[in-house]
Order: C-alpha cells, then structure tokens, then sequence
C-alpha cells in the first residue's frame, strides 16, 4: 500500500513557556504601559476618595464649581504643555545625551506659558461667567489659579518625560505623592476653607501638585541623581514644527474630556455639574485604560514603522477586553458606584454613568488612531479629524444638556464619540497589517537606541518605589 500522505503536525495546546515568550516579546510596551496603569490605579482610588469627601464635605454648588475650575486649570495647563510632553516621549529615546537640557527647556517654556494663560483666564472668566464675578475680582485667588495651572502643565510634561525616559517608576511615585498630600489638604481645606466657590477644593489640588514635585526633588537628590541642566533652546527651536503639531492634537483630543464637566455646569446647574463629574470622573478612569496602552505604543514604536502592526494588534486586544469589563461594570453598577458620593449624585448621574461606559470601545479607537498617526508622521491629518471630531462632542454635548440634562449630555456625547470612531477606524484596521515594506525599512532602528532603551526599562524596573 502507498504511505500515507505526510500530515502536518498539530498545534500543540499553548504552554507557559510560550506566555514567557509573549510577554518577553511584549516587555516594552507592557512595562511603559504598567506604570502609567499603576499611576492610574493609584490616583483612580484616591481620587474616588477625594471627591467622595468633596461631595460630602463641600455643597453640591461648591463641588460644582470646584470641579469646573479644575477642569479648566487642566485645560489651560494642556494647552500650556504646547505638545512639549508627547514631543518628550518620542524624542528622548532618540537623544539621550540631550535629554536633561531638552527636558529643562521643555519645562520652563510650559510652566511660563501656562501661568499667563491662569492669569488671563482668571482675569477673564467673570465677564464671560457672572457668577465667577469674586473669583476674578480677588487677586489672591487669581495667584492660586494660575499657579495651580502653572504647576498643572509642568507636572504633565514631567510626567511625560519620565515616560519617554523610561522611568516609569519615579512617575508613579510622583502621583501617589500628589494624591495623598491633596487628600490631605482637601480634609483641611474642608474644616477651614469652605465657600460658595469651591476654592478650596481646587486650591488642594494645586498643593497636591506642588508638594509632589517637591518630593519628586527631593527622591532624585537622594538618588544622586543631577537635576539642573543648561536648557536646550536650540533643540526646541529645531523640533518647534513637531511641536506645534502635537500641541494641536493634543488640545483637540482633550478639549471635550475637560469642557465638558464646565459646559454642564453653566448650562444646566453647579449641582448637576458636581454630578455629571463624579460620573464622568468614574468613567475616565476606565478610558484611561486604552489610552494609557496606546502612549505606550506611541513611546515603543516612534521611529520603527516596522514594530508598529505587531504592536498595535495586542494593544487593541488588550483594550477591547478592558472595554468589554467596563461596559459591564458601569452597566450593570452605575448608579451604586456614584452612592458614595450622596444618593442625589446616583439620582442624577446613574444612567449616564452607564451610557458614558458605553463609550469606551470608540475612545480605544480614537486613541489607538492618534498613536498610529504619530507612529506614521501624520500629526496634521490626525489633528484636523480630532478637532472636527471635538467640535463634534462638544456640540452634541451642549444640545444634549439642554434638551435632556445629565442623561442627554451623556447620550449625545456617546452618538458623537461613535461617529469619530467610524471615521478613523480604517486607518487604524490598515495599520495593523504586517508592514510590506523592502526589508531595509525594518532596519530603520538604531541598535545603540534599542540597547539604551532596553537598559532604562530594565534599571527603571529594579530602582520603583515600593
């Protein structure tokens, strides 16, 4: 009889082995995106406790406005940062020996520029908003706001940085520092600061921030480490095109997730505008899941088209199934996750709370597009859907909250999100294709680069915080 044809071999069921081999593979991507996930773990439950002590401590009005004031010092520190934070993480990789004077130049520009904008603002605010009328009209509340945006925007290029250098661990030490010390002063602000404008409120979020930094320094001197550099003025000029491109899609990426809370509570009420953002707070929390894994994407493969499909695929995995947890959590708990806040916040955000969990699976799109796009160069394509994508949420946010208050807005703002993910899911489905370049483009990648990077995610591992 003929022999039987050759079978091919079976796959043999996976092993643990081969998850050694996957996370081996993974290592990059997985160890920038665990610090920015342990950050997030950190101030997800410390924050959840200082706005639950907010809402119990403050009015309903004054948590309102204290949200919004932080949401726009947020804002303006954004805008101040100029994209000099995301230009940190892709650029430092690549210069390490400037890194120290880049990072000093990056710092000083974002911290002087968001201080002006604090100071306009607050001068400004009251002859847009007539009930913010003593906030613009004492000076020393005009001081703290603009030194809380200042410090706001410098400690966000910081943090950044610390990305792109790969020291994720000092940047996680930073925000546990930042979360506790603003706990703590909330708890005093609330025995001895308490007002119908919730000064208090975002006056212990600027202290949070300061005294973070302040240890921050205080950690690297212990470690020896050299903090005073000549600033790179040089190199900031040569790198000011990028800059201006990532400065303008960033701002169109968190335009909506920081106007938002400020829209509801001027065009609805503080109090609903309190509980619309303890809701949007939770929600935030889950987004920044995906968002996190895609910076770290973006810090992996800026400069190596060739990583990129290989890269993006498990991100997308990973952040589907995060998506799929919480849709089910704020669908099934939203309104007994908004109770620790008081029973009128569960009233009156609940149902958004689980509407906005919706909302996930197209900000993982969104996210995941603008990472590519910077991966590929195309920072000004990229900003121009963002925008016309903010423009978007915003709009539908506003009819929103005046047409169905709280659950409208978070209805409106879900519809607009998917839209923007029909939009740009398919530059996102073709990047994660495998590359089919010549085989020279994968080459594209500096060894030297690859060793000091894989040495900094190493060292950052064994120097973390316990």
């Amino acid at each position: 009889m003929p022999a039987p044809p050759d079978q091919p071999p079976r796959r043999a069921l996976p092993r643990l082995r081969d998850l050694r081999t996957l996370l081996e593979e993974r290592r990059f991507v997985l160890v920038s995106a665990a610090s920015l996930l342990g950050t997030t773990l950190v101030t997800a439950g410390l924050g959840f406790v200082y706005w639950a002590v907010a809402a119990r401590a403050f009015s309903a009005d004054s948590v309102g406005y204290g949200s919004a004031a932080i949401s726009l010092m947020t804002l303006l520190g954004t805008i101040g940062m100029l994209g000099l934070g995301t230009l940190l993480i892709g650029e430092l990789g690549r210069r390490r020996a400037e890194a120290g004077g880049l990072i000093t130049a990056s710092l000083l520009v974002s911290g002087g520029v968001s201080v002006a904008m604090g100071l306009i603002a607050a001068l400004l605010a009251p002859a847009f908003m007539k009930d913010l009328t003593p906030f613009g009209g004492d000076p020393l509340h005009v001081t703290l706001f603009a030194v809380g945006v200042a410090v706001t925007g410098a400690s966000l290029v910081l943090d950044q940085a610390l990305v792109g250098l790969h020291r994720g661990g000092l940047q996680l030490w930073r925000n546990c520092a930042f979360s506790v010390t603003k706990l703590a002063a909330l708890l005093l602000a609330a025995k001895y600061l308490d007002d119908a404008f919730g000064v208090g409120i975002y006056l212990a979020w600027t202290v949070g921030n300061v005294v973070s930094l302040g240890a921050l320094a205080l950690v690297l001197h212990r470690r020896g480490i050299r903090m005073m550099f000549r600033p790179r003025w040089d190199l900031l000029r040569e790198l000011r095109g990028t800059v201006m491109g990532h400065n303008w899609l960033n701002i169109a990426y968190q335009l909506p997730r920081l106007a938002l809370p400020i829209v509801v509570t001027f065009l609805i009420s503080p109090s609903a505008g309190a509980a619309f953002y303890a809701a949007w707070m939770l929600v935030g929390f889950a987004y920044i899941v995906p968002t996190h894994l895609s910076t770290a994407l973006y810090a992996i493969s800026a400069g190596d088209h060739s990583a990129l499909a290989q890269e993006l695929r498990f991100t997308i995995r990973v952040s589907v199934i995060a998506g799929v947890v919480t849709a089910a959590v704020f669908g099934l708990g939203g309104h007994w996750l908004l109770v620790p806040f008081g029973e009128s916040y569960a009233d009156a955000a609940g149902a958004a709370l689980a509407i906005l969990g919706l909302g996930i699976f197209p900000t993982l799109v969104k996210v995941h597009y603008i990472a590519v796009r910077r991966v590929q160069g195309l920072i000004p394509r990229a900003a121009v859907v963002v925008t016309i994508g903010a423009a978007l949420e915003l709009g539908a946010g506003a009819a929103g909250a005046l047409l169905g208050g709280i659950t409208g807005v978070a209805v409106a703002v879900v519809v607009a999100m998917t839209v923007e993910a029909l939009v740009m899911a398919p530059a996102v489905a073709l990047a994660m294709r495998e590359p089919r370049a010549p085989a020279a483009r994968a080459q594209t990648r500096v060894p030297a680069q690859s060793t000091a990077v894989e040495s900094s995610a190493v060292e950052d591992q064994s120097t973390a915080l316990t």
